[in-house]
């Protein structure tokens, strides 16, 4: 990802930058903020969300030879709400690159001394030796006939982070109202002092991140002040850090995976978030992240099987317990999909057939630091619009499934059919370049790998 990459991703952003002022940077802590920007950004830009949960009563599964298919197409339903989650991933970026980030895989006896759960980030660590503050609970609040949920209140000892989702209504009304209403918000202290807000960013879906600068004092008790009223009071509480993920919640070990899960509350109603170990990981030659959970299934102490919901807040990993239970929970899964982002992608040139045609490929790829093998099977023509085939099925473990490959950088679309272990590439004329259309060849490089893998995590969870 080079800069043009970042400045893209930000252009999706509604900053106000207004309240902020330049401050000196050296060359090497620019450069600092551009790895860890890219890094990131790059993650994001190839997590694919897709439904492979049914949570009715029973947990039934779907049948794993039922085909996934997700579409890209630029107008369609999948890529809007993938922009959606993108902004929303990047406004938390930016906030994490203040002091904390996104737990990867470590070593247990290697990870940082502080690690901490929030209901919204899942887990963080702090990566600099400072004391964070931060609301213990979401707060619904009113603001203008439209409710709200300020979901995580963060301050790390120079800036207070909000993150804020609003109820339907408000999304139907549209960002112009939510950021009418964010930009006439006013931090207010106990003394009376009112603090204007600094950065902010809308994404569609209701979610609304803003700042206030703290200025000189800690605040840790304060209340959202709009126009002419109170609508929120808040208070701060010192974060207190664990040093394993054990201390985190419950959590359980199989194919090199952890997962684990913390129990918390919102609103009187009792939720659970599942966290790995694989999030976010920089390997060698690949980034590796949980990309989705597979049949979730939760018992209570007597092995009663509790009825649970998505919890729709935008990261597939939140689940709301629908029975009125307090005890422990015993969750097991069995199956996730991983998500690999190749550093050096599977390389092939592929001459395009004539209209109308398919010509063979029967060529296999490597995938630098996999195991996993794919072959480029043939390509089909429909008059502008090319099919790229894919062969998945020559697995070295039959507990683990490559169900879907694409092109990461490359609008277009991608499918997968599990149970005929194969994939497909879509592309049309305007997805080349014009090196690609002046020689009648694609020159692909399948460097995001979306693998299906099963297991038995088993866990309890307070």
């Amino acid at each position: 990802m080079d800069n043009k990459d970042i400045y893209d991703k930000f252009n999706e952003i509604d900053f106000d930058i207004s309240e902020f002022e330049e401050i000196p940077m050296d060359e090497v802590e620019k450069q600092r903020l551009k790895k860890s920007l890219k890094e990131k950004l790059a993650d994001i830009d190839n997590y694919e969300s897709h439904d492979s949960i049914d949570l009715t009563e029973v947990n039934k599964e779907k049948s794993k030879e039922e085909k996934i298919q997700l579409n890209q197409e630029k107008n369609g339903k999948m890529q809007r709400y993938m922009k959606k989650y993108k902004v929303a991933a990047v406004v938390a970026i930016l906030a994490l690159l203040i002091g904390m980030s996104p737990l990867g895989k470590e070593v247990i006896a290697q990870i940082a001394e502080k690690l901490i759960f929030t209901p919204s980030q899942g887990i963080i660590k702090q990566q600099a030796d400072k004391e964070l503050y931060m609301l213990e609970e979401p707060v619904r609040i009113n603001i203008d006939d439209s409710s709200a949920l300020v979901k995580s209140i963060t301050n790390d000892g120079e800036n207070i982070y909000v993150e804020m989702w609003f109820n339907q209504d408000a999304e139907a009304e549209g960002i112009g109202d939510q950021r009418e209403i964010i930009n006439n918000l006013k931090l207010k202290t106990s003394d009376g002092n009112m603090y204007n807000v600094g950065l902010t960013s809308f994404a569609s879906g209701g979610y609304a991140g803003f700042t206030f600068q703290q200025g000189e004092g800690l605040i840790t008790d304060f209340k959202l002040h709009y126009k002419d009223k109170d609508v929120g009071e808040f208070n701060l509480k010192k974060v207190d850090f664990k040093n394993s993920y054990d201390e985190i919640g419950g959590n359980a070990i199989d194919k090199e995976v952890l997962l684990g899960a913390t129990s918390y509350y919102e609103e009187g109603e009792r939720y659970f978030k599942i966290w790995s170990n694989i999030d976010y990981q920089q390997c060698e030659d690949y980034t590796i992240s949980l990309d989705a959970i597979g049949k979730v299934e939760v018992r209570d102490e007597e092995g009663t099987l509790l009825s649970i919901e998505n919890a729709n807040d935008g990261t597939g990993r939140a689940f709301k317990i629908l029975d009125p239970y307090k005890g422990k929970l015993d969750i097991k899964i069995k199956d996730i999909d991983i998500n690999y982002v190749l550093k050096e992608g599977g390389k092939l040139a592929i001459k395009i057939p004539k209209k109308g045609e398919t010509s063979e490929i029967n060529e296999d790829l490597k995938l630098k630091g996999l195991q996993d093998s794919i072959k480029a099977a043939s390509i089909t023509n429909k008059g502008g619009e090319y099919t790229i085939h894919f062969d998945f099925s020559n697995n070295y473990d039959e507990s683990r499934t490559i169900f879907m490959v694409r092109e990461n950088f490359r609008t277009g679309g991608a499918m997968g059919d599990m149970e005929n272990q194969q994939g497909e590439v879509y592309l049309d004329n305007e997805d080349l370049s014009i090196t690609e259309r002046f020689l009648r060849k694609i020159y692909i490089d399948v460097n995001n790998i979306l693998v299906h893998q099963e297991g038995n995590w088993q866990f309890i969870v307070e």
